[in-house]
């Protein structure tokens, strides 16, 4: 049996386990500080980041401007000489020593203008094999029963208690259905202290 390979996150924790009250304390201030200063280095690297993209927006801006006029140029010239250059329409590729150039056919494909509209008008006139319908398990309606199931106490009756009852036996009965509850996660929320060393 292959064993898992240790990380530094999942040793480095054991030097730090609190041994009371007080160190416990001592590592949520400590955590509180470490997060700040994550945060605060991630907020230094977002602002470089967005002083990089407007320093170079200028020149992006150009340089994609004489992309697209270089390409405009060639298109027009080649679209101008296509005949010569693909030798009568026989080839769709053409080297020029430099790079090739050519024309590609787009693979056919649906466009579709108002999609509720055309489903519906294709319902209406029968041809519901080019409508998909995509199928998924209802999760909320799922967890509703579960909840509405346990509110029910063993004497509640009625048609509703019972159709509620009935559901869940037959959610109960299909194996891949498990609904999952009672889990806990620990967390750790240090207080918002800012420090002056942290937020510097």
């Amino acid at each position: 049996m292959a064993t898992r390979k240790k990380t530094p996150a999942t040793t480095a924790h054991i030097g730090l386990v609190p041994q009371g009250r007080e160190q416990a304390a001592q590592r949520v201030r400590e955590l509180g500080d470490i997060q700040r200063r994550l945060q605060a280095r991630i907020h230094q690297l977002d602002t470089a980041i967005a002083e990089l993209q407007a320093a170079a927006a200028p020149d992006i801006l150009e340089l994609n401007g004489q992309v697209e006029a270089h390409h405009l140029a060639i298109q027009t010239w080649a679209e101008g000489n296509r005949a010569v250059l693909t030798n009568g329409h026989r080839v769709k590729t053409v080297n020029l020593l430099t790079g090739e150039i050519g024309w590609r056919q787009r693979p056919p494909s649906v466009s579709l203008t108002n999609v509720e509209a055309t489903v519906g008008e294709l319902i209406k006139l029968g041809l519901r094999g080019f409508v998909r319908q995509k199928q998924e398990v209802n999760k909320d309606a799922i967890l509703a029963t579960h909840a509405l199931a346990s509110s029910l106490k063993p004497d509640d009756v009625g048609d509703a208690a019972e159709r509620v009852r009935l559901d869940l036996m037959g959610l109960s009965s299909i194996k891949g259905i498990k609904v999952v509850s009672g889990l806990e996660d620990f967390f750790v929320a240090p207080t918002e202290t800012v420090l002056d060393e942290v937020s510097q």
